[in-house]
């Protein structure tokens, strides 16, 4: 009876870096997957946050809206009065009716839009309460007619800053994994150098199959070349060229498109500021009004109604203001996107992350 051990090894040298190419290659797609992922964050990110917003703003339209009707039945019982006095033609009481009836059905109309809003925003995420995740917003964009102006973001390096966007990593990687591929396709044309090691021991007793003296041992360095199929690999490496150059062509369409967004979002964010600009311009112009129709009905010289017609007017004003400032904190922050900024955290954690900051 015999006894046999046999201890063997093998290794692949590396020489032409063909195994180190393609493991480069497996994690830049890897990144790639984490970057495409992080673009799909933004987005779905970026939609929760407008849908807060909306819900936000539609919120404080609605209160003026019911300010409005407030203002507008209180002009319309001085106008009944006044026409049960005969101070006051029919015709002009009908059209403050129809004024109130008008507003109404804008008042239903938020109300329902409010209402589709919430349903989408629980479709995002879940079963949250609204109120709770929007209740920052006011403090954090201050929504009213006065709001501070945003401040356009720092443009020192804006080559620097656009290579935190998503879609420019991707392109800048897609650039470099191909670069990859075609040193691996190159290197698919050397051949596979492998070392290869072996120890054999053959007994008849089993107390001697350890005996270094009686193992053999060798060494096989082996060599593997293609023959044959030269053809097909200088034809892998071409199309592998071919891709590189359109991943370079993609880069410098991903770049363009970058800047345009960047200009286009200064151009659109600069736009807005001088609209509240001016809007808040009239606005102090009818507070000033409404302060002197105070005074002046404290005096006996003006009505009542002129009053409350001015301060109906403020009202009108901030329901447009509203509709300027949500669309330039959208502007903005598309901007901000623009040039790479990203969230820190999801809107849904804005309100818990404020909490705890207070009760700190």
């Amino acid at each position: 009876m015999s006894h046999s051990l046999t201890l063997s090894s093998s290794w692949d040298l590396d020489l032409w870096k063909k195994l180190s190419h393609q493991s480069q290659s497996s994690r830049i797609i890897l990144e790639i997957q984490k970057q495409e992922y992080e673009q799909m964050r933004e987005a779905i990110i970026y939609l929760c946050f407008q849908k807060y917003l909306d819900y936000h703003c539609n919120k404080v339209k609605l209160n003026l809206i019911r300010e409005q009707i407030t203002l507008e039945q209180k002009i319309h019982e001085i106008q009944k009065i006044e026409f049960k006095n005969g101070q006051r033609p029919f015709s002009s009481f009908q059209t403050q009716k129809n004024k109130i009836i008008q507003l109404n059905q804008n008042l239903h109309r938020a109300i329902s839009k409010a209402k589709n809003i919430e349903i989408e925003i629980k479709q995002l995420i879940g079963n949250n309460d609204p109120e709770k995740i929007t209740e920052n917003l006011n403090e954090k964009f201050q929504l009213t007619s006065h709001s501070e102006s945003l401040k356009l973001p720092m443009l020192g390096l804006p080559s620097n800053l656009l290579e935190n966007r998503p879609d420019m990593m991707i392109a800048s990687l897609n650039i470099e994994e191909k670069d990859t591929q075609i040193k691996i396709q190159s290197r698919a044309l050397y051949p596979d150098i492998s070392l290869g090691g072996s120890i054999t021991s053959n007994t008849k007793h089993l107390k001697d199959l350890l005996d270094p003296e009686k193992m053999l041992s060798q060494i096989i360095a082996q060599l593997a070349q293609p023959i044959f199929n030269r053809g097909s690999l200088k034809s892998k490496e071409a199309i592998a060229r071919v891709r590189y150059r359109q991943s370079v062509n993609q880069f410098s369409n991903a770049l363009s498109k970058a800047i345009k967004e960047v200009e286009m979002g200064i151009v659109n964010f600069n736009n807005l500021q001088t609209l509240i600009n001016k809007q808040n311009q009239k606005i102090s112009n009818v507070e000033m009004n409404l302060n002197l129709s105070e005074k002046n009905y404290d005096a006996g010289i003006n009505k009542l109604e002129i009053i409350l017609r001015s301060k109906l007017e403020l009202s009108k004003l901030e329901v447009e203001n509203i509709d300027i400032i949500q669309t330039q904190i959208l502007t903005y922050t598309q901007l901000l996107k623009s040039i790479g900024a990203r969230w820190q955290l999801a809107p849904s954690k804005i309100s818990n992350k404020n909490n705890s900051n207070q009760g700190n």
